[in-house]
């Protein structure tokens, strides 16, 4: 036998799955930073699930329905939903950088409050570098960068490339950069450094680590000496061998080099007795100096023979003098010949500018 079962309806109870809801995703414009306080960004979410509602907050705010917001400085979390479903969060973290001032001097640096993060639009060239301690100057003046520079090492006249960057901060008086070392690059070039010339009295703030020369001194008790200027040396970064008072004994004969500065010349030379021992508050040697004899060995070299005091070497340099050339008559010279700016010769003057050619030597003479 057959059983037959008819049904006039038919009732199906489940349960749909809704798909997973995407986690939001955060863009900012601009995209890139650094972002510098003063200024905002805009923060931009969407959803790749179709129909989702987004939600924002800064930090741990309260939710905000949107999808767009401007930013300060903040944490933004965002989130989306869709139905009873809802999504992971997603959060950015927008960080605000104090703004970079962009100098183009060393001057202009060194007139910046402390705190100031700047960036150099040119390059600077490097005095002289040691550990965490880099020199530098331009047309303008010197400063120190003081800490690590990337690992790089500058001699004296490599150039440091322009974007460095780093925070002005003075340290006893004196501007110094410390340094962002992430900015700094391999040096790509040497330069030929001239140095400024100073005067003891120059040697201030004004003139903060400038790569400079004093001509004319002498050193004396770690002090450079010209005239009644002096200034002190201080040597405790470099290492550097100073020149020391020269010691020699009674009845020695002691040699004296004098080398003048190119267009300079010798005017005189003193050897002058001192006792160190009796001084004048002021330093001042208080016997009076007695005068040392000295003997003309050579164009740049004097002897003296060391008496029972010290001494005292004091030399004093003029600019070269040209000798001036007398008259020189035509009919006293054989093959005198006069030359003009035009290149003709004659056995006269001409007027205006003369080259006088005599033998193998070339004067000239202007009238």
């Amino acid at each position: 036998s057959s059983t037959q079962v008819r049904f006039n309806s038919i009732a199906i109870d489940y349960t749909a799955e809704t798909a997973a809801v995407a986690t939001p995703v955060i863009t900012l414009d601009p995209a890139n930073g650094p972002y510098y306080e003063g200024t905002s960004v805009t923060a931009k979410i969407t959803c790749a699930t179709d129909g989702a509602l987004i939600y924002y907050a800064r930090n741990d705010g309260d939710w905000t329905l949107g999808n767009e917001l401007t930013v300060t400085a903040t944490t933004i979390n965002a989130r989306a939903v869709y139905l009873d479903q809802e999504s992971a969060v997603a959060s950015k973290t927008v960080t605000f950088v104090p703004p970079v001032t962009t100098v183009n001097s060393i001057a202009q640096f060194n007139a910046l409050p402390d705190g100031t993060d700047v960036i150099f639009g040119i390059p600077v060239n490097t005095i002289k570098q040691k550990d965490d301690y880099l020199y530098v100057q331009d047309d303008s003046n010197g400063m120190l960068i003081y800490g690590p520079v990337g690992g790089y090492v500058y001699s004296h006249g490599d150039v440091v490339h322009a974007t460095f960057r780093g925070k002005k901060t003075t340290y006893k008086g004196a501007p110094e950069l410390i340094p962002d070392a992430s900015t700094f690059i391999a040096p790509y070039s040497s330069v030929a450094m001239t140095p400024v010339e100073l005067t003891p009295a120059q040697v201030n703030l004004d003139n903060v680590l400038r790569y400079a020369v004093i001509r004319r001194a002498t050193i004396s008790d770690n002090k450079i000496v010209v005239g009644d200027e002096s200034v002190a040396i201080y040597n405790g970064r470099f290492n550097t061998t100073l020149p020391t008072d020269t010691e020699a004994t009674m009845g020695q004969t002691v040699t004296l080099t004098v080398t003048p500065d190119e267009n300079y010349e010798l005017e005189s030379i003193a050897v002058t007795t001192v006792d160190a021992q009796e001084t004048e508050p002021s330093g001042a040697p208080r016997k009076a100096a007695e005068n040392i004899e000295q003997t003309k060995t050579g164009d740049n070299t004097y002897t003296f023979t060391m008496p029972a005091s010290n001494v005292n070497v004091i030399a004093t340099f003029k600019e070269e003098q040209v000798t001036a050339i007398g008259d020189i008559k035509a009919d006293s010279h054989n093959g005198l010949r006069y030359v003009n700016p035009m290149g003709q010769v004659s056995n006269r003057p001409f007027q205006g500018l003369n080259i006088v050619i005599d033998g193998n030597k070339t004067y000239k003479i202007i009238k």
